[in-house]
């Protein structure tokens, strides 16, 4: 359907009076409305995303601290950019495609473009359960302690020396363990992730160190001359004074020779299965974008 260039609309008087139409709109307008858009999605989108996380806190005086790194924010406003980029290029080759049809109708095409582009995208994340890897070697090492929140990994390391640390289970629900250490006379945590079958205190920068299991992770990071001021040194192992309960040892032995799934198999109650897939993580298989 063709559109007109302008309307009109009948006024108390016998004249009328013209009203913009698709013609009227101009370069200067459509990054207007882009811009509007964008801040509209920004102001609607949630801070923190619920998987996925696209940062990361490397080391924090707390488990429960999230802010936004530096960065994090250019990284944005790289993407923002560029964004704003392509949609303009494509605007401006469809105002100047006469084979599109008269100004009207590209204009009309124009905006539809500029919409499209500001509809919010949608994604499903497919995932497997994983159980993780050598927990047994995790639960015979002298500096693992188990559950225990920051709070108490301060009390036990308070006035120890430089680069004393202990591997404990995560407060975070979406992190199995963290690592709690002293430097720079104090104590800090850092949060071990874990994607893809790789472990690493920052998964997400690809100059960080990795490794297959927490324990060759731990291991790394025990010369101060391999850790960047950001982070944890791991030099002198804080020696736990307990034994785990026999359960436990007997979860870290089965899960370490067994999968999540294998765990179906196993002649057990479903309440100990349960138990035995509690130390697992979820790692992203395949992600389908929907568009709307």
């Amino acid at each position: 359907m063709r559109l007109p260039g302008k309307l009109f609309k009948k006024t108390d008087g016998k004249e009328t009076e013209p009203v913009p139409g698709p013609s009227d709109l101009n370069k200067k307008d459509l990054l207007s409305k882009i811009k509007e858009g964008k801040k509209a999605r920004v102001r609607k989108s949630p801070r923190n995303p619920t998987f996925c996380p696209l940062f990361t806190t490397t080391v924090g005086s707390s488990d429960d601290e999230e802010t936004l790194e530096p960065s994090t924010v250019s990284r944005r406003n790289r993407f923002s950019s560029s964004f704003t980029e392509a949609v303009m290029a494509s605007v401006t080759e469809v105002l100047a495609h006469p084979d599109l049809g008269t100004p009207g109708e590209r204009a009309s095409i124009a905006i539809h473009t500029v919409e499209r582009a500001l509809m919010p995208a949608h994604s499903t994340v497919e995932y497997k359960n994983v159980l993780v890897p050598d927990l047994v070697r995790i639960t015979a090492a002298s500096y693992y302690w188990g559950m225990m929140d920051r709070y108490e990994a301060e009390t036990l390391l308070e006035g120890k020396p430089e680069g004393t640390f202990l591997l404990r289970d995560s407060a975070q629900i979406n992190y199995l363990f963290s690592v709690s250490f002293r430097r720079y006379q104090r104590t800090l945590h850092a949060r071990v992730e874990y994607l893809n079958g790789q472990f690493s205190f920052d998964i997400h920068d690809e100059k960080a160190f990795k490794s297959d299991s927490i324990s060759k992770l731990v291991e790394h990071f025990k010369d101060p001359k391999v850790c960047w001021y950001y982070e944890p040194q791991l030099s002198i192992p804080l020696q736990r004074n307990f034994v785990f309960s026999l359960k436990h040892l007997c979860r870290s032995v089965t899960v370490t020779n067994t999968t999540y799934e294998g765990v179906s198999s196993l002649p057990l109650p479903p309440m100990l299965k349960k138990y035995l897939r509690e130390y697992h993580y979820k790692q992203p298989i395949r992600i389908t974008e929907h568009e709307f």
